[in-house]
C-alpha cells in the first residue's frame, strides 16, 4: 500500500490553494526563511518536471491513472529526501481537488492516514503582489469551493497536526514571519 512508504520522522509544511494565491512564492520564501535560521529543509513542487512532462505528452491513460501516479511521487520523496524538514508545493491534498472524482474517496482516506504529521497552510484568496490585483477567475473559484468543501465540509483541515489559513493580502515577508510564529514550536527538534 502507498500509506506504508510513508517516513513519518518528518516534518512536512504543505503549502496548498488555487493557483495565483501566493502559495509557490510564500512557500519558497518560507523554505529560504528556515535556512537563514539554521532549519536545514527541502523545498519540493509537485509535480516534479519529469512529472510535468509525462502530463504534457498525454502520457496517462487516465486521470486516475494520473491521480495514482502523482500520489505515489509525493509519498516517494517524502520517504527518499533525508531533511527532517519538507516544504511542499502542493500535495495529496491537491490531488483530491484537481483529480478524478473516481480516485477522490481513496486519496482522502490516504489523507486522514497520512498526513497527521504535516502542517497545512492553506492559502485562500491572496493577492497577488506583483499585480496588485484579485485574481481569482470562475475556472478557480471551482477548485477554491473543492478545497473548502473537502477542508469544512468533509472535516480534512482537522486531520492535519495543524492547519493555518493565510486570507488576507500581506507582504510575503510578514506572512513568512507569521508562519515561522506559528510553526517555531514544531520545529525543535528539527534544528542545526
Amino acid at each position: 500500500m502507498l500509506e506504508n512508504i510513508i517516513n513519518m520522522n518528518k516534518l512536512i509544511i504543505q503549502f496548498e490553494g488555487t493557483d495565483g494565491t501566493g502559495k509557490t512564492t510564500i512557500a519558497r520564501a518560507f523554505s529560504n526563511f528556515l535556512w537563514s535560521k539554521n532549519y536545514h529543509n527541502r523545498y519540493v513542487h509537485y509535480p516534479s518536471d519529469e512529472r510535468k512532462q509525462k502530463m504534457l505528452s498525454g502520457g496517462y491513460s487516465s486521470q486516475e491513472v494520473k491521480d495514482l501516479d502523482f500520489m505515489e511521487e509525493i509519498l516517494d520523496i517524502r520517504n527518499r529526501k533525508p531533511e527532517k524538514i519538507l516544504v511542499e508545493d502542493r500535495g495529496l491534498l491537491s490531488t483530491a481537488v484537481y483529480g478524478s472524482e473516481v480516485t477522490r474517496p481513496a486519496v482522502i482516506k490516504l489523507i486522514e492516514k497520512v498526513e497527521r504529521n504535516t502542517v497545512l497552510v492553506y492559502c485562500d484568496h491572496i493577492y497577488d503582489e506583483t499585480k496588485n490585483e484579485n485574481i481569482l477567475d470562475t475556472n478557480k473559484l471551482k477548485y477554491r469551493n473543492i478545497y473548502r468543501k473537502l477542508l469544512y465540509g468533509h472535516g480534512l483541515a482537522y486531520v492535519y497536526k495543524r492547519f493555518i489559513e493565510l486570507t488576507k493580502p500581506a507582504s510575503t515577508t510578514s506572512i513568512v514571519e507569521r508562519l515561522y510564529e506559528e510553526v517555531k514550536d514544531l520545529l525543535g527538534e528539527t534544528h542545526v
